[in-house]
C-alpha cells in the first residue's frame, strides 16, 4: 500500500519563487489553494487560486503528482532553467502533461527558456 495514499499538501502562492534548486520532486497530493489571493477578472478555476508557485526559481526537473487538475497563474514564470517536467505516473514521458491537467493559468510557462518541448499526454 501506497504510504502517500492519503496524505495531501497545500502550497499557496509563491512557495517556492526563487529556489535556488536544481530538482523538486512533490510526490504527495497537492492542491494550490490561496483565499488571500482575489485576482479581479480572472477565470472561475483561476479565484482563490496560487500563484507564482515555482517563478523565479533555478529548477531544472521538476517531478509532480497525477492528482491536481490546472496549473495556477504564472506557475513557472521565469524559471529561465526549467528543463523537465515529470509526473508521478511512470506512463507519462517526461515534458508531457496529464489529461488531469484541464486549465493553465495565464502566463503559467511565461520567460521558460530552457523547456524545448511540452506536450499534452495523450
Amino acid at each position: 500500500m501506497d504510504s502517500n495514499a492519503n496524505h495531501f499538501i497545500n502550497i499557496r502562492s509563491c512557495a517556492f519563487a526563487y529556489a535556488d534548486v536544481d530538482t523538486i520532486n512533490i510526490e504527495v497530493d497537492v492542491t494550490f489553494n490561496d483565499h488571500d489571493v482575489d485576482i479581479k477578472d480572472c477565470k472561475d478555476f483561476e479565484k482563490y487560486k496560487s500563484e507564482s508557485v515555482f517563478s523565479g526559481s533555478s529548477v531544472r526537473t521538476i517531478k509532480l503528482p497525477d492528482t491536481f487538475t490546472a496549473m495556477p497563474i504564472c506557475m513557472f514564470s521565469e524559471c529561465e532553467n526549467l528543463r523537465e517536467i515529470i509526473n508521478s505516473d511512470p506512463y507519462i514521458d517526461v515534458n508531457h502533461i496529464s489529461t488531469n491537467v484541464t486549465a493553465i493559468g495565464r502566463q503559467a510557462f511565461d520567460g521558460c527558456k530552457s523547456i524545448i518541448n511540452l506536450y499534452r499526454y495523450t
